[in-house]
């Protein structure tokens, strides 16, 4: 995908890019046809873009936009759900490395196996019920450095290994140029465009 064909997918969004100079892009399904089975949206392959997109930089890797457990595998296992989240700030996952962490605000969330649950419910890990397996709260869904060989998620973005360090290198560098010292408390929108259907 080039940077004038992600802008044309950004669109319906109508981001302020003053406000989010930096975005995660996430397109899930980017490889559907040519990694995996043809025409499924595969879980525990990194069949998924991520573009790290600021004024300065367009940069592309694998990524995996879905938990690593087969599907329904795992009641509860999370899925994002496409649109725009203003959700990201670089932190450290887990207290371990630096990361795309959601600190900023909440999410909605598919899970499996939860489908036929009360509209309303509210869970204590699982957030509240909004109908048809989608939750939305504060999950921990961040992006995060996966696996040689697993995607390591449970409901994260990850992206492998040998390409995870690019990544956030660039990311801290951009966050630091444009926010100073204030870089680590500026939001990094994650937005999910779904192509896997």
């Amino acid at each position: 995908m080039s940077s004038a064909e992600l802008e044309r997918e950004l669109q319906p969004f109508k981001i302020d890019r003053a406000k989010y100079p930096i975005l995660a892009v996430v397109q899930r399904g980017y490889y559907r046809d040519t990694m995996g089975r043809k025409g499924v949206n595969d879980r525990g392959i990194y069949d998924d873009a991520w573009m790290l997109v600021t004024p300065n930089l367009f940069m592309a890797v694998n990524a995996n936009a879905d938990p690593s457990a087969a599907q329904g595998a795992v009641t509860g296992r999370a899925s994002l759900e496409p649109g725009f989240w203003p959700m990201w700030r670089l932190d450290l996952h887990r207290g371990q490395y630096l990361a795309f962490c959601q600190r900023a605000a909440d999410c909605i969330v598919r899970r499996d196996n939860t489908a036929g649950r009360p509209v309303g419910e509210k869970h204590p890990k699982w957030g509240t019920h909004l109908g048809g397996g989608r939750w939305r709260g504060w999950f921990g869904i961040n992006g995060h450095r996966g696996g040689r060989t697993t995607t390591s998620s449970e409901g994260c973005i990850t992206t492998p290994e040998p390409q995870w360090s690019g990544l956030i290198a660039a990311a801290e560098s951009e966050a630091r140029r444009l926010w100073a010292a204030k870089w680590k408390q500026a939001v990094i929108p994650c937005v999910l465009i779904d192509k896997a259907a």
